[in-house]
């Protein structure tokens, strides 16, 4: 382990003081050879990229000379601008640049953000769907591209797939019989499995058999020209249908939330809950949950131990 971990201080060893833009292409460099997900490179290089910049203004070039102050100025710079939790990944991906040097750099330098902590972000009630809305939501799948657009809102909701993974789905992904998705492509680019019930399956159905497609590599969701749908044709689906049945959906993540929420009040556990929702820790599945003083109220009065003594 000593001698694998000597080998990367030495490969390192040539970059003798880099400045904060060669140490940030040697970072994104070494995160893609950890296969960390495109959209994760992508923050990183545009807040690193920002930080970079401010410290160059700051009369700071070198990596090493990075300190607590010119983090804290940087992200002070930033609070009219960006929500709390936009400060809060900045600061984050400041320091996994940091601790990455210090890990790999062939020097006694030490991350000034181990002596920092990442500013708190407010605990808002994030927005959900219930059942009752969702079931007003599907009235305004009408027109043209309506089996589509109910198929598809069915799936987002009873699949508890983020938006990109189900627009990179394809016909082949999903089982038309038994319900099982596989999700090529999810976040960090991993591989999951989920399930749609059948009411989702017959909507599925009937909208892909006019389609006539043969081939299992074409997108489960289309546009009128047979493409893929792009993220902004999704937006455009959710909101054109929102219009015309009166409500307010606050995008497809809230689908997602929608989906826990409803899954816990109908008995489900969270441990099963964080598999479906593939994440890595509890606590994240927990956040996504919108229930309300009743729900609280009601699941006491059906599991309180003491009224069965």
């Amino acid at each position: 382990m000593k001698q694998k971990k000597a080998q990367k201080r030495i490969s390192l060893a040539v970059l003798s003081s880099p400045t904060i833009p060669e140490a940030i292409a040697y970072f994104l460099t070494a995160k893609r050879a950890e296969n960390v997900g495109k959209r994760s490179l992508k923050l990183y290089e545009y807040h690193l990229g920002r930080f970079a910049k401010f410290a160059e203004s700051e009369g700071i070039s070198l990596i090493e000379n990075v300190n607590s102050f010119l983090i804290l100025t940087y992200l002070a710079s930033v609070v009219d601008i960006w929500k709390p939790s936009t400060r809060h990944i900045a600061f984050r991906n400041i320091r996994t640049l940091t601790y990455w040097y210090e890990d790999f750099a062939d020097s006694d330098y030490q991350s000034p953000c181990r002596k920092m902590r990442a500013s708190k972000i407010p605990k808002n009630k994030k927005p959900t769907v219930d059942l009752e809305t969702f079931r007003a939501l599907l009235s305004g799948c009408i027109g043209w591209n309506a089996d589509r657009d109910k198929a598809l809102l069915l799936f987002a909701f009873d699949s508890a797939m983020r938006m990109n993974e189900i627009r990179e789905l394809n016909i082949e992904n999903v089982d038309l019989i038994t319900g099982r998705v596989e999700i090529l492509h999810g976040k960090g680019d991993k591989f999951g499995i989920t399930n749609v019930s059948a009411p989702t399956l017959r909507a599925l159905r009937k909208y892909l058999k006019p389609r006539s497609a043969t081939r299992g590599v074409e997108p489960l969701f289309a546009a009128s020209t047979d493409a893929r749908l792009s993220i902004n044709g999704l937006w455009s689906i959710l909101l054109r249908v929102q219009d015309r049945a009166g409500v307010e959906i606050h995008g497809f993540h809230s689908f997602r939330r929608g989906f826990g929420t409803e899954f816990i009040r109908n008995g489900g556990d969270v441990s099963t809950l964080q598999k479906i929702y593939r994440h890595s820790d509890v606590s994240t599945t927990i956040s996504y949950l919108g229930l309300t003083d009743n729900d609280i109220t009601r699941a006491h009065n059906a599991a309180n131990p003491v009224t069965r003594l």
